[in-house]
């Protein structure tokens, strides 16, 4: 009986295999870190600040009135709206736009709020309450 003597494999022969699959490891993990990137990203972007702004208040307690000026407004803001006593909206959405909240009492508060309609987000601008002052 014969027997065969197989001959021994190249070292590059045996050395294919391990090469396919690191580069295969290597691309599965490339994926995986691009997949997660783009997940992270998308997150990030659906819990962003919303569009904001800041306005500054002139209470006039003698005639019960408010004066509320938009100091600075991002481009992202669609309307500005005034919530509480005297709620409505600011006619002009712009930077030194003037609102008047007038009677109004002791204790009344009233809330600025900017709000993108694109993205149905919004943000409060400011605070005010109104303190009614005695001259006793």
């Amino acid at each position: 009986m014969m027997r065969k003597t197989s001959e021994p494999k190249s070292r590059v022969d045996r050395a294919v295999s391990p090469v396919i699959a690191v580069a295969l490891l290597i691309g599965l993990a490339v994926a995986l870190a691009g997949l997660v990137g783009v997940a992270a990203t998308g997150l990030i972007d659906d819990f962003g600040q919303g569009p904001s702004g800041d306005v500054s208040f002139d209470q006039d307690s003698e005639e019960d009135e408010v004066d509320i000026t938009i100091t600075s407004l991002d481009s992202g803001v669609d309307s500005v709206e005034i919530r509480g006593a005297g709620s409505g909206d600011f006619e002009n959405v712009e930077t030194g736009a003037v609102e008047t909240v007038d009677d109004l009492d002791d204790g009344d508060r009233i809330t600025i709020v900017a709000v993108d309609l694109n993205e149905g987000t919004e943000e409060s601008m400011g605070e005010h309450v109104f303190e009614e002052f005695s001259d006793s």
